[in-house]
């Protein structure tokens, strides 16, 4: 029987077609790296970008707030000083109108017309005898005091309730005589010794707080109707005398008697 003899076996050197797809698979590889890396730097390029963006409208939005609000007090302050312009302005003037008892914080009271009758306050006598809780002598020498003035025709009485009234609250002279519109106050004081009566009697300008005219009488007690009504005619007589002087030395000046209750502290 012939032989079969077996070729060799050869080893292919290469498989046709086989080199083209290993290329083109490692290329699109290639592709898709270089693709991707490229997608990354946009992205990180697009986040600074938002984060600069971000920082900017933030900065901007805290320069605007500061500038507005610098704004809004350069305003108010220009409208302050422009409604306190003319009130400064206003109370200079007025400041400058006043007189310069008004201006140095001095009590004026204004001045009457002229021709009008003088006019004063005259506050309740103060009792300094022991008993002055039980003894009505004050209270009978203050009607008596004020019904002798008021017999002046040439004064004018207030009702002694107002003055009272005001006496009450706390206020010195010089505001009773501002509030009830006079230029004097009259006051005084009585005590008993031994038999004997001491009455005293001082006329106050109520503008100044100064004492014009005083005087003391000493009486023994008797009758005591007819001292209460002799001291209240003398001191009457003399305020009237007083106030007539200087109503001839100052024109227009008034006086207006008034009864208060007793002077405080």
């Amino acid at each position: 029987m012939p032989s079969h003899t077996t070729p060799p076996s050869e080893e292919p050197s290469s498989i046709p077609g086989m080199g083209a797809p290993q290329t083109k698979e490692s290329h699109g590889a290639e592709q898709d790296a270089k693709k991707n890396e490229q997608d990354a730097r946009k992205k990180r390029k697009r986040r600074r970008e938002r984060i600069r963006g971000a920082w900017i409208a933030f900065v901007g939005r805290i320069v605007a707030q500061f500038v507005g609000s610098a704004a809004s007090i350069v305003l108010g302050l220009a409208l302050i000083q422009s409604y306190q312009a003319p009130g400064a302005a206003a109370r200079q003037s007025a400041a400058t109108a006043l007189p310069a008892s008004a201006q140095s914080g001095r009590t004026a009271i204004p001045a009457k017309r002229e021709g009008a009758k003088p006019s004063l306050v005259v506050l309740p006598i103060e009792n300094f005898s022991a008993i002055a809780g039980q003894d009505p002598l004050a209270r009978q020498l203050t009607e008596a005091i004020t019904a002798s003035l008021a017999e002046k025709s040439s004064l004018a009485v207030i009702s002694r309730t107002s003055a009272t009234s005001l006496l009450r609250e706390g206020k010195t002279l010089p505001e009773i005589a501002r509030d009830l519109g006079v230029d004097y106050v009259l006051e005084g004081s009585v005590a008993r010794d031994n038999g004997c009566v001491r009455i005293v009697a001082q006329l106050i300008d109520g503008r100044s707080d100064e004492h014009l005219w005083a005087s003391s009488y000493d009486r023994p007690l008797g009758d005591l109707l007819a001292v209460e009504g002799e001291v209240a005619k003398r001191i009457a007589a003399e305020v009237d005398a007083v106030l007539a002087g200087s109503a001839s030395r100052q024109q227009g000046a008034v006086a207006t008697l008034t009864f208060a209750g007793p002077r405080r502290p």
